[in-house]
């Protein structure tokens, strides 16, 4: 039980829900509750009936009480670095993102958070239900329900039976179950984001992947939807349709899913999707008529990515898959966008923006704007644009990304000059900079690092400390 928990309750005031009126925490560390806290909240807002009778906190017991402002210096370092667990979670989830928000407080969670009434549900399949009380009585824990402080110490309790019995995120994080995700978001058609969010969350749990099992899994696996702006279908029409369970249930008709899976609701993958259907073969194509026999992602390689570049394969016009042309190089998207509303970007170009990778940009920014630019000037079906930034799930056209080894780095996106002529082979996984290897040395001998863009802060210590965008651009 290496991981550090904060279990927490709150408890409110009035039906909005967007203020707290009581909070419990539980603090565990090594297997242990190690610091507890449990205060009256000043809510500064109204109580209602129903709050003051199941809670017993009436507006006089708050007078004199810390307000949530007040109380986030000590809070704070409770919170900071650790996995979040309450009892049906994203209730006290969103409180706590309500108050944060109502009193100007920038913060996050570093972590997932975990619920332990979804984990009840695995643990004790049997239970009629798997609220607080149910749980507690069924393990014989002591609770003075709706109390915040005996709230978190019982899904405190509650997790620590958990961890004892075997269920952790990690039993759930398998590479099978990696493999499911990859499925399904090829299937789907995905966004190049997905790529990076899977890679760094395998990275955690400790599941080897690489770009090469994503490359491999799309090979397998058909693409069922189009989704804007991949095509003309919508997220809700998708909903529709049956949604992502629908797609899963393809998915394994064809064997392409671990359907005896475990998963947070304390069912099976194949449990979860039973009985979801296709109510919409226009949102969700039909198993023997995919729109290609290939997932949405692709992943190239070449001396201009020497450990890869992600592609978003189902948004790349047929005309575009296989695409040569000079390269029109830029330092930044600013520029970039700057020369294509300029009119000076022509058909049949390579648009180049280097220096906006994990280290570079730093912090990788989306190139949506470029994008969104081309596409504005009717050149998504005729210019490619390669760039170690990453893009936008409503990016589209011949847009390769996370291109590696990244510009700040010494990659060979660094190298290229303006007029070099690029080529593209999607189905092939192919990006080539058609430049010899000995002109590449050449100029390696005199390329330069530029000074890093920022040099304290936070953002300098990430552009430190981060790794590349083929490994999920996590921190070393």
């Amino acid at each position: 039980m290496d991981e550090r928990y904060v279990a927490f309750d709150v408890e409110t005031p009035n039906a909005q829900n967007r203020r707290m009126s009581a909070i419990g925490v539980c603090v565990i560390e090594q297997g242990q509750i190690v610091q507890e806290l449990d205060t009256l909240v000043d809510p500064e807002t109204h109580f209602d009936p129903f709050n003051v009778a199941l809670t017993g906190i009436t507006p006089e017991m708050e007078r004199g009480q810390p307000t949530f402002a007040a109380l986030w210096q000590l809070l704070e370092p409770m919170l900071r670095g650790s996995i979040l667990v309450a009892h049906n979670a994203p209730f006290d989830l969103r409180v706590l993102a309500s108050c944060l928000h109502d009193y100007h407080i920038d913060w996050q969670p570093e972590a997932a958070y975990l619920c332990t009434c979804q984990m009840g549900k695995r643990a004790y399949p049997y239970l009629p239900n798997h609220k607080l009380n149910t749980l507690c009585d069924h393990l014989q824990l002591s609770l003075d329900h709706h109390k915040a402080g005996s709230d978190s110490r019982a899904c405190a309790l509650l997790l620590l039976n958990y961890l004892e019995k075997g269920l952790r995120p990690r039993d759930i994080l398998t590479p099978e179950a990696f493999e499911n995700a990859l499925a399904t978001d090829m299937a789907l058609g995905c966004s190049t984001n997905s790529v990076l969010h899977l890679l760094a969350i395998a990275h955690e749990a400790k599941v080897p992947m690489d770009l090469e099992t994503i490359n491999k899994m799309s090979a397998r696996v058909p693409n069922f939807c189009h989704l804007a702006p991949a095509g003309p279908t919508h997220i809700e029409d998708l909903y529709a349709a049956g949604g992502v369970p629908a797609v899963m249930n393809q998915l394994a008709q064809l064997g392409l899913l671990h359907t005896g899976l475990p998963t947070v609701t304390g069912r099976t993958i194949g449990e979860n999707i039973a009985g979801a259907a296709n109510r919409d073969p226009d949102a969700i194509r039909p198993t023997d008529r995919p729109y290609s026999p290939t997932g949405g992602i692709a992943v190239l390689w070449g001396n201009i990515a020497q450990n890869g570049g992600v592609v978003k394969r189902s948004a790349v016009a047929p005309e575009m898959l296989v695409h040569e042309g000079p390269a029109r190089v830029f330092d930044g998207e600013e520029g970039a966008i700057a020369a294509i509303y300029a009119g000076e970007i022509k058909p049949g170009d390579v648009v180049v923006i280097r220096y906006e990778g994990p280290k570079g940009g730093p912090g990788m920014r989306e190139m949506l704007n470029p994008t969104s630019a081309l596409a504005g000037m009717g050149l998504d079906k005729s210019v490619a644009l390669i760039t170690d930034g990453r893009f936008s799930g409503a990016s589209r056209g011949a847009s390769i990304g996370h291109v590696s080894p990244e510009a700040a780095v010494g990659g060979e996106i660094a190298l290229v000059q303006e007029g070099d002529r690029i080529f593209i082979d999607i189905p092939a996984g192919r990006l080539e900079l058609l430049v010899s290897a000995e002109e590449l040395e050449r100029r390696r001998a005199q390329w330069k690092a530029p000074a890093p863009k920022v040099t304290e802060g936070w953002l300098a210590r990430y552009a430190r400390l981060v790794s590349s965008a083929n490994t999920g651009a996590v921190l070393e």
